[in-house]
């Protein structure tokens, strides 16, 4: 199971529903949700990163 495998399987099992399986589609599926916070900053310390909570998913282009 990879990572992507692992959050849509933790999330469908704390009710979750329709939890796609890769992430690139799970970008998506929570940019439609009104959860998506998007950090804009290139710097590590930027205050947009204090808001992070355990559990927040973090997405990175270009990799």
């Amino acid at each position: 199971m990879d990572c992507s495998g692992f959050i849509s399987y933790v999330l469908k099992k704390n009710g979750f529903c329709n939890v796609p399986r890769d992430a690139s589609s799970q970008y998506i599926w929570l940019r439609k949700s009104d959860a998506f916070r998007a950090v804009l900053s290139q710097n590590s310390d930027t205050f947009e990163l204090d808001d992070l909570r355990p559990g927040d998913l973090l997405f990175w282009t270009g990799t």
